[in-house]
């Protein structure tokens, strides 16, 4: 027999399944969902509310919008209990802040937030005059979201200096132990020894020129993210989810992405990539893959992730491809104005947001193709933005021989010299609190992979030895 708790918690779960989830609230109740299914009171009458929210305005109910239609005038329940159990179990806790200025705007009409939604709404004719569709209701949301936080920052007391100087030995003490509290890190060993990993309250810049393996590097990224137990949010711009997936299965499976987009694989191929699939189906991230984006849909997507614990850190692939809303006459100003928005909403968040660039074309007139800081400056503010900025660099791209010189030896994790083909070069070219310096990687293009390579001394082979003897999970 079940214990009465645990049917409890299972009740609820179920309910908390299908709330904010409008496909499988519709599915519950074409299963014959009803309240009569459920033995505890409490989740009986919630599921009564579910179905008289529906019937009501046949829509899916969703935690705020079903809050109001019950609590809010004009109330459907006046039970104290009960809203207080709804409040307990149901309510994500950001959502509190959107039902007391609601609440307040009900019930204290003289409250100031009220004046100010009251003028807010006059001006959506001015608004609707710049925006249209989907643009003006992100624009709306905007405004309103910064309404409601400006209401809740009214009652946050702003730190004193014991509380940041506590905050900052806290930081160090984790950082000391190996948690590095303020920043993500990538997962390449050498590269998190110069920049320590991406600041929780900064933007990154990773820059290159067309097929230097911008997306791919992206790929590895959030698979070494998703390995270290981060939740992370992709915006691919240029390409669809399944594009994405693809690569992946071919890092995962070892099987060639021309391969497997074509089809062409043996049963056993085939039997790997359905269990890499469902693998990478499980692991924590989430893509939107909307080719028309702005910094404004992107914000709002991403404070939506954050809210809903959906995402720890943010990559847009790539800078050059979202729309620009304003009008500064120029554009750089304008892209500038882009990545500013980036900023601003990982500093209020702490969530890093990697953006990925194309560069100008100043790169090819150089002898050795190497991409440098200037070439950012077609970019605006961007590289004022940024926290780091970093380039990817394939020499062998250019028909150069990255080992002329054989000052170093790159190993790769079998102990193999690495073949030119597949030397790979991070340019760590700003990095406001650690070191600037290339870092060598593996690249193997058709498996869209990279790995750490081991740099050994040729002038002194006797004594050279590998940089440490950490293995790279990665």
């Amino acid at each position: 027999m079940i214990d009465p708790k645990e049917k409890y918690l299972l009740e609820l779960s179920l309910l908390k399944g299908i709330l904010d989830n409008k496909q499988d609230f519709f599915l519950a109740i074409s299963n014959g969902f009803s309240p009569e299914l459920f033995d505890d009171p409490r989740n009986a009458t919630l599921a009564k509310h579910f179905m008289g929210y529906y019937e009501a305005t046949q829509k899916a109910p969703a935690a705020d919008t079903l809050y109001e239609y019950l609590f809010i005038s004009p109330k459907k329940v006046s039970d104290q209990e009960f809203k207080s159990f709804y409040q307990r179990e149901l309510s994500n806790p950001f959502l509190a802040p959107v039902r007391d200025v609601k609440e307040r705007l009900m019930l204290f009409h003289d409250d100031k937030s009220e004046q100010k939604l009251r003028k807010l709404v006059k001006g959506v004719d001015s608004v609707s005059g710049q925006f249209q569709g989907l643009d003006l209701l992100v624009q709306m949301n905007k405004q309103i979201t910064e309404l409601i936080y400006e209401h809740c920052y009214k009652y946050t007391q702003a730190r004193n200096n014991y509380d940041v100087a506590e905050s900052l030995v806290k930081s160090i003490v984790e950082q000391r132990s190996g948690k590095a509290r303020e920043y993500i890190p990538t997962g390449f060993k050498y590269i998190d020894r110069k920049i320590i990993g991406f600041h929780r309250k900064n933007i990154a810049i990773i820059g290159a020129r067309p097929s230097m393996g911008k997306t791919a590097f992206m790929l590895q990224l959030k698979r070494n993210l998703c390995r270290a137990g981060y939740k992370v949010g992709i915006f691919s711009i240029e390409m669809d989810a399944e594009s994405l997936m693809s690569r992946d299965l071919s890092e995962a499976t070892g099987i060639d992405s021309l391969r497997i987009d074509s089809g062409q694989l043996t049963d056993e191929e085939m039997e790997l990539v359905n269990s890499k699939a469902i693998e990478l189906a499980d692991m924590d991230f989430v893509v939107d893959d909307n080719g028309y984006q702005t910094a404004e849909t992107i914000t709002t997507t991403a404070h939506h992730w954050k809210l809903t614990g959906k995402a720890d850190i943010i990559l847009i692939d790539y800078l050059g491809l979202i729309k620009i809303t304003s009008n500064k006459g120029r554009h750089d100003l304008d892209l500038g104005e882009i990545t500013g928005a980036f900023r601003e909403f990982s500093k209020a968040t702490g969530v890093p947001v990697v953006i990925f660039a194309q560069l100008n074309r100043e790169v090819e007139k150089r002898l050795d193709k190497r991409p440098m800081l200037s070439d950012l400056r077609d970019s605006g503010n961007i590289e004022q933005d940024a926290n780091t900025v970093m380039f990817l660099y394939r020499p062998d791209y250019y028909a150069l021989n990255p080992f002329k010189e054989e000052k170093n030896k790159f190993f790769t994790k079998e102990g193999q010299l690495v073949d030119k083909s597949e030397y790979f070069e991070v340019i760590i070219a700003k990095q406001r609190r650690g070191k600037i310096g290339t870092v060598p990687l593996r690249y193997q293009k058709h498996l869209h992979h990279f790995e750490t390579l081991e740099v050994r001394h040729a002038e002194d082979e006797a004594t050279a030895k590998i940089l440490d003897s950490f293995a790279d999970p990665f």
